[in-house]
């Protein structure tokens, strides 16, 4: 099934897919129908969201402390850091990505 516009990752229809094979087996997860299933659902899409956020900060963290080494490694001075980072800003803005 193709993602909504709105759902690009599909974890809503996620939702609905557990939801439904609980269902089959006599358990109610958010009512028959209506808002109560509509906020269970609102409530997975944002707990899978959150999840995924974390697992990216992580992965982010890790590329950071990687970056850190490096530089430790090869004796990078902050001031170096700092005209690196001025340059690849304004290399960025020439070419319209800020």
């Amino acid at each position: 099934m193709p993602s909504a516009p709105t759902d690009p990752s599909g974890i809503g229809q996620e939702f609905d897919d557990h939801a439904n094979c609980l269902a089959c087996f006599g358990v109610n997860v958010g009512g028959e129908l209506g808002d109560d299933r509509d906020r269970a659902k609102v409530g997975w899409i944002g707990y899978v969201r959150d999840q995924r956020r974390q697992a990216m900060l992580g992965e982010l963290a890790d590329v950071l402390q990687t970056v850190g080494n490096l530089i430790a490694a090869f004796g990078i001075t902050d001031e170096e850091v700092a005209q690196a980072m001025d340059d690849c800003l304004e290399r960025n803005r020439e070419r319209g990505r800020l």
